[in-house]
């Protein structure tokens, strides 16, 4: 008997998840749970109650998203109408692309970036740590690639592999198929970008995971959390001629594409460390953002990716600190050739 109604229960559980996920328009993330999924709706109403969490992707057409008190959401959100709120001490991590009203309310914050020009409402107290872009493009390309058009076509053609994987460091624990650790793999070609087809190339999927996983293993146990989101590398690349670039599914948010693409690039030119001139780094102050201000390479991707989508910003940076001027202008002259994005 006890194990009929421990059936029963599994059954109504799962056919009620299904109800919720599948059917409902309103998806409610109780309180205090923690959960990992990808939501891609038409119409939905999306509800995380307090001091929860959802970490993975959310695409929907039409509604709202409300993360009540202390709730938090970690992934990229892809919203053409709507709503998002943030209550008492909410958070958000990554990405938010939309156009329409953001509410923020008081200790509420907003990790990394909002594009397009949505409406934003904030508390005082709350913060967005993030720049919006000021370059806005259209694309046939997935989200996270759609500013590979707008690079000049010598950094286009830095570029080996791009590889979209299921999780970076997933290769590290679990005997992965290659086929299903690549979701997806580009590369420049004919100077277009195009999808590598994985059940054609079967061969080349096979090298490609033996070099994934050679290089991951050789990260320190310590650093693996900093990995799983993006990387890019050249020694473990297919072809030593070019940088490969990584990008996990969690994380393919098209700000952070410009910045990487600043990594392939010096790996190609070596901007920092031979080229003639190098690239100006005259001391940390003068670091183009906080978050990178103890490394010079991380300086270069900042400096790349601010070049190109954040020319305002730019400017405003070198309000605050003179020196970074010079980095505008190297990058003005021997990065892109005199092409600016303003």
């Amino acid at each position: 008997m006890r194990f009929i109604l421990f059936t029963f229960f599994n059954i109504f559980l799962t056919l009620s998840l299904l109800y919720i996920f599948v059917f409902s328009k309103t998806i409610l993330i109780e309180e205090g749970i923690h959960m990992k999924k990808d939501i891609h709706r038409e119409e939905s109403k999306i509800v995380l109650s307090y001091n929860s969490y959802l970490e993975g992707n959310i695409q929907l057409d039409i509604w709202e998203i409300i993360l009540k008190e202390n709730a938090s959401f970690s992934g990229n959100i892809i919203m053409k109408e709507g709503s998002i709120t943030l209550e008492k001490w909410a958070t958000i991590f990554w990405d938010i692309i939309t156009e329409w009203t953001i509410t923020l309310w008081e200790n509420s914050k907003i990790h990394w970036n909002i594009s397009k020009d949505s409406e934003l409402k904030k508390h005082s107290t709350s913060k967005v740590t993030g720049e919006k872009p000021s370059l806005f493009v259209t694309t046939n390309y997935p989200n996270f690639l759609k500013y590979f058009d707008v690079l000049p076509q010598k950094h286009k053609e830095a570029f080996g592999y791009i590889f979209l994987t299921s999780h970076n460091m997933d290769i590290r624990w679990k005997d992965l198929k290659p086929e299903d650790y690549y979701k997806k793999i580009f590369t420049y070609k004919d100077d277009k970008l195009e999808e590598i087809n994985k059940i054609n190339n079967p061969d080349l999927l096979k090298t490609l995971y033996k070099k994934s996983k050679k290089y991951i293993n050789i990260i320190p146990e310590r650093n693996v959390w900093r990995f799983w989101v993006w990387f890019v590398t050249k020694n473990y690349a297919v072809d030593k001629n070019f940088a490969d670039m990584y990008i996990s599914e969690y994380a393919a948010w098209p700000v952070l594409f410009t910045h990487e693409a600043g990594h392939v690039l010096d790996y190609k030119y070596n901007y920092i460390d031979s080229h003639n001139p190098a690239y100006p780094y005259p001391d940390k102050e003068s670091s183009i953002t906080e978050y990178w201000k103890f490394h010079k390479w991380e300086d270069f991707a900042e400096a790349y990716r601010y070049y190109i989508l954040h020319y305002d910003s730019f400017k405003r940076k070198i309000s605050e600190n003179s020196k970074r001027q010079k980095k505008y202008d190297y990058l003005k002259k021997y990065v892109f050739e005199g092409k600016e994005y303003n």
